[in-house]
C-alpha cells in the first residue's frame, strides 16, 4: 500500500535539494541557463508570417515607386498592366493615318517626304524619351498631306489644361447659334474662383468679365476661373457634343483625360473649319498665340514662326501641343506622365526643334 505521508515528505526533500543546488550555483549561470531554456525555435507559421511581412513591404514600396514615374524608369522599358489599351500595347504603339489625295501630284510628293521623315521623327522621339523617367507621347499630322503619326499618341494623359480646347471651341459655337453673347457680363462669385494660372481668382467677388474676355482669357492666360465659369455656362451636353464633332473619342473633360491624337483631332478639325466659323476659329488661335507659356512647344522654333498652342501642367506632367505656322503647316502635340519636369523642360523644345527642321528640310 502507498504511504502518501512519505510521498509528500520524499517531494518536499527534492524541491529542497533543487534550491539548494541552484545557490550554488553563480547568479550569471541561472541567467545564462534561463536563456537558454527561453529560446524556443519559430514554427513554420510563424516564418512563413514574417515572409509574408517582408514581401507585402517589398511589393508595396516598388508599386508605389514606380507608380509615381508612370511605370517608366530611365533606361526600363515601360511596364503595362492589363486593362485599359492592353491590347493595343500588344499590337504596337505606333499609329499612322494615311489621308493621301492621289489626284495632287504636289500633295503626293508632301506626302512621301513626310512620310521619310516621320521615321527620323520617330526614331529620335524614342531614342531620347526612354533615357527619362515617366511616359511621354506625340502625335503630329502634316496639314497639307493630311499624312499624321506619332508614339503612344492614343495612351490616354491627363491632359491639364489641354481640356479647355474643347470648352473654348464649345462657347464659340453658342455664341455662333444665338445661345449666348461674347458682350454678356457674367457676375464674378467667390465660388468661381479655382487657384492657379489666371487672373480671375484674384479679383473681388463682384468683378465683372464679359464671355469674350473669358474665352480670351482661357487661351492666352490658361485661367482656370475662366474655365469653371465657361465650362458651367456651355453645359455637359453641349461639350459632349463638340468632342463627337471634334473627332475626341477617348476625351472626358470632367476628369481631364485625353490622348494626342484627339488633341491632334481637335486642332485638325478646328484648322479645316469644322468645329465653329472662320471668325470665332480665327479668335481661338489668336489667344493661344504668345501665350503666357512659351517655354516648350514655342521656345524649339526660330524666332518669328508662329504657333498657336494650348500649354498644361501638374505635378510630373507637362502637356503642349498646338498648330506651327511654317511653310507647311504642321500640329504638333506632345504629353506626358510620371516625368522628372528637369528632363521635359530640356526635351520638348529640342524636339520641337528637330521636328520643325526635319519637316522644313533644314535636317
Amino acid at each position: 500500500m502507498r504511504n502518501f505521508e512519505d510521498e509528500e515528505e520524499f517531494d518536499e526533500d527534492l524541491q529542497f535539494e533543487k534550491r539548494r543546488d541552484k545557490r550554488l550555483i553563480p547568479r550569471w549561470k541561472q541567467t545564462k541557463i534561463k536563456l537558454k531554456e527561453k529560446v524556443v525555435p519559430w514554427t513554420s507559421k510563424e516564418r512563413y508570417l514574417v515572409l509574408t511581412i517582408f514581401l507585402t513591404t517589398a511589393l508595396v514600396s516598388s508599386f508605389l515607386a514606380f507608380s509615381a514615374r508612370a511605370w517608366k524608369l530611365p533606361g526600363l522599358p515601360e511596364i503595362k498592366l492589363p486593362g485599359k489599351g492592353f491590347i493595343s500595347s500588344l499590337l504596337g504603339k505606333q499609329t499612322i493615318i494615311l489621308e493621301k489625295d492621289k489626284t495632287n501630284e504636289r500633295l503626293k510628293q508632301r506626302f512621301g517626304f513626310v512620310e521619310e521623315r516621320s521615321k527620323e521623327i520617330i526614331a529620335n522621339f524614342r531614342g531620347e524619351t526612354k533615357k527619362f523617367s515617366g511616359i511621354y507621347g506625340f502625335y503630329l499630322i502634316d496639314i497639307e498631306s493630311g499624312f499624321g503619326f506619332g508614339v503612344n499618341e492614343k495612351e490616354v494623359f491627363d491632359g491639364a489644361s489641354l481640356v479647355k480646347l474643347p470648352v473654348m471651341a464649345t462657347l464659340c459655337a453658342m455664341e455662333e447659334n444665338g445661345s449666348l453673347s461674347f458682350n454678356e457680363k457674367y457676375v464674378l462669385k467667390n465660388s468661381d474662383k479655382v487657384s492657379g494660372a489666371g487672373i480671375l481668382n484674384n479679383k473681388p467677388a463682384g468683378f465683372e468679365v464679359d464671355y469674350g474676355e473669358i474665352l480670351h482669357l482661357m487661351g492666352k492666360r490658361s485661367d482656370n476661373t475662366a474655365f469653371v465659369i465657361a465650362k458651367t455656362k456651355v453645359g455637359k451636353e453641349a461639350i459632349e457634343k463638340m468632342l463627337y464633332k471634334a473627332g475626341m473619342a477617348n476625351t472626358d473633360v470632367e476628369t481631364r483625360e485625353t490622348t494626342p491624337y484627339d488633341v491632334g483631332m481637335f486642332f485638325l478639325n478646328l484648322w479645316k473649319g469644322k468645329l465653329v466659323g472662320e471668325k470665332n476659329k480665327e479668335k481661338i488661335l489668336d489667344s493661344l498665340t504668345n501665350t503666357d507659356f512659351e517655354n516648350y512647344l514655342p521656345k524649339g522654333l526660330p524666332e518669328g514662326v508662329r504657333i498657336a498652342h494650348k500649354f498644361g501642367t501638374l505635378t510630373h506632367i507637362i502637356d503642349d501641343a498646338g498648330i506651327v505656322y511654317a511653310e507647311s503647316p504642321y500640329i504638333l502635340v506632345v504629353m506626358s506622365k510620371g516625368i522628372i519636369e528637369r528632363e521635359a523642360n530640356a526635351f520638348i523644345p529640342s524636339f520641337s526643334k528637330i521636328v520643325y527642321d526635319v519637316l522644313t528640310g533644314k535636317n
